[in-house]
């Protein structure tokens, strides 16, 4: 793990004490060497491929892994593909659980499922290929014609929030509030604006809201990677 990148990640969500974080990764890496060993095979396995990886991805995988494993969901949806697809895929699996991706770019999504393949576990995830919009004025993102999937774990990592060579990082991502019935656990993969604007919609007499430590800048011992909505 790069640390001096970790910092950088750090910094790019305004964090002020990334040596904490980086230390309890390690600490948690040592406790856990079995789970970072899947982590990092599936990171380096999409390194090679032409993915992207954040040097907190690690940490983000194992956080996953052990979420589904104490949720264990029927019916997974992820909105974004990527190293966490693998994660969901082997979950599906294991579990005999249903599990649909969705991406905006073929070529991203061609790369996930090579990744799968390499895997064993391309047969266990249905993805969509979908267009993107991006309301600039309203400051929204959503895939476009989404198909209607009923999911009881919803990862929100998409769609990107790139229009025209810009990223519009206040944009907050909407697909999730579209799903009848609602489902069991939502995570946000960072994405601050998606995280408030959910908190203040959705009550708190639906769902339980834990924010992401990363967001917080309050680092613990097995701090949440993700933003959770547990429903009530």
């Amino acid at each position: 793990m790069a640390l001096g990148t970790l910092r950088n990640v750090a910094h790019k969500f305004g964090l002020t004490n990334s040596a904490k974080f980086e230390r309890l990764i390690l600490e948690d890496r040592a406790a856990a060497p079995e789970e970072y060993r899947l982590a990092d095979k599936v990171l380096a396995a999409f390194h090679s491929g032409g993915g992207l990886a954040p040097k907190m991805q690690a940490y983000k995988l194992v956080s996953l892994n052990r979420l589904l494993e104490a949720e264990k969901p029927a019916s997974i949806l992820e909105l974004g593909s990527g190293s966490s697809t693998v994660i969901f895929a082997r979950y599906a699996a294991q579990n005999n659980a249903k599990f649909v991706t969705i991406d905006e770019s073929k070529e991203w999504l061609r790369n996930t499922m090579s990744m799968l393949t390499a895997f064993g576990v391309s047969n266990f995830v249905t993805p969509y290929v979908r267009s993107k919009h991006i309301d600039v004025e309203k400051k929204t993102a959503s895939y476009v014609e989404r198909p209607p999937i009923d999911a009881d774990f919803v990862l929100v990592d998409g769609p990107a929030l790139e229009l025209n060579g810009k990223t519009y990082i206040d944009a907050v991502c909407t697909d999730v509030f579209d799903m009848l019935p609602r489902p069991k656990t939502i995570l946000v993969d960072i994405r601050r604006p998606t995280v408030e604007w959910m908190a203040k919609e959705i009550s708190s007499t639906q769902y339980r809201f834990t924010q992401s430590n990363i967001l917080s800048r309050s680092p613990k011992k097995n701090f949440n990677y993700f933003s959770i909505f547990n429903r009530v």
